[in-house]
């Protein structure tokens, strides 16, 4: 059975419990709106050799060019090396037929497919192009709401890392107002995991557990698990049944019924698993870069983080504003220029010659 622990470093933590499966996507668009895309990941040695049935990737790659690499290559991912030796690639009309023609598992949407679009605006010397790609929230059910403990500002700051507001605070200022963020979302993970684990005990015990009981148990657990973290499992969760009862029959229960409440408890949780994926979005744009919210520009490349972090509580958009030069825009205006002086030159040599005659 899964076993949920959640360490220090933010809510990517999270994914300690899932299997985590990193993905390199680089989009190039090129001035006349078409976009090619590259992805690459890892497959197995059985992909590697053939066996389609083994994809990797998060949709059906059958229309793709598929290009298996030599060698394992190591790429950083936001300072986590991981290994690719695949790629599949794809050319279309515009970008946003990408997610149009994918067929997915509608539990890998958020990731699989973002919702992409490029517009342009004309402005004579040059043409404005805005790009966004919007990756959709991950649906998930969940026994209680991150609302009760987070909120929606607070949400985004914690998942998506959206400081707007407090540009102007120092270090010591943002852990003033910011601080408690880590375990308010804790409560709500560590709250969540208990009434998930609980559905499996109840549906195999025929004793009613009133909610006032609930709550005080769960306040048992964890005074008894002075972690920072405490590990909330059925199997936990029967031992401070039996204390809190004084009798054992929790843990016998859960001891003849280990497998299906188990398996009711995975499932309960398992979006954890679709949390796992990681993808590093590199966007190559054939112009001057005006504005972006990527965190990372180089060299003209335009790079966002996603993962199950971020699409947790919200959607998570990608922005970017560029512009072409129109050179024809400059030769034509240049002509124009150049052919006015000439008729005015050729006006002015025509009176000068009428002044003479005169």
């Amino acid at each position: 059975m899964k076993t949920i622990k959640i360490t220090l470093i933010a809510l990517a933590s999270i994914l300690m419990a899932s299997c985590e499966s990193y993905y390199r996507v680089v989009t190039t668009l090129d001035s006349d709106g078409k976009a090619y895309r590259e992805i690459y990941t890892k497959g197995d040695s059985a992909f590697i050799a053939g066996d389609m049935s083994k994809n990797p990737y998060l949709f059906d790659i059958s229309d793709w060019d598929i290009v298996r690499l030599d060698t394992v290559n190591k790429y950083d991912f936001f300072g986590k090396e991981a290994e690719i030796n695949v790629k599949v690639k794809k050319t279309v009309a515009s970008i946003d037929l990408f997610s149009k023609s994918l067929r997915y598992g509608e539990d890998k949407k958020s990731f699989a497919a973002p919702e992409e679009s490029l517009s342009k605006k004309f402005r004579w010397f040059y043409t404005n192009y805005k790009f966004a790609g919007v990756y959709k929230k991950v649906t998930c059910e969940v026994p209680v709401s991150i609302d009760k403990y987070l909120t929606k500002e607070e949400q985004k700051i914690w998942s998506q890392g959206d400081f707007s507001k407090y540009k102007a605070l120092n270090g010591s200022e943002l852990n003033d107002r910011l601080g408690d963020l880590e375990s308010k979302f804790m409560e709500w993970y560590s709250r969540n995991s208990f009434e998930m684990s609980l559905t499996g005990i109840k549906k195999y015990s025929d004793k009613n557990i009133p909610d006032t009981d609930k709550d005080i148990i769960y306040k048992q657990i964890l005074a008894y698990d002075q972690t920072a973290y405490p590990d909330i499992t059925p199997e936990s969760i029967c031992k401070a049944m039996d204390m809190f009862y004084k009798t054992n029959s929790y843990s016998r229960l859960y001891d003849s019924q280990k497998e299906e409440i188990d398996k009711v408890f995975d499932e309960a949780d398992s979006f954890i698993n679709i949390l796992g994926n990681v993808i590093r979005y590199e966007l190559v744009v054939p112009g001057e870069i005006i504005e972006s919210n990527s965190p990372m520009i180089s060299s003209g490349i335009l790079t966002w983080k996603i993962d199950g972090v971020r699409l947790l509580f919200d959607d998570y958009t990608l922005t970017a504003e560029y512009r072409i030069v129109n050179v024809w825009a400059f030769i034509v205006s240049g002509l124009i220029v150049v052919i006015a002086i000439f008729s005015c030159l050729l006006l002015m040599k025509k009176k000068m010659l009428k002044k003479l005659k005169k």
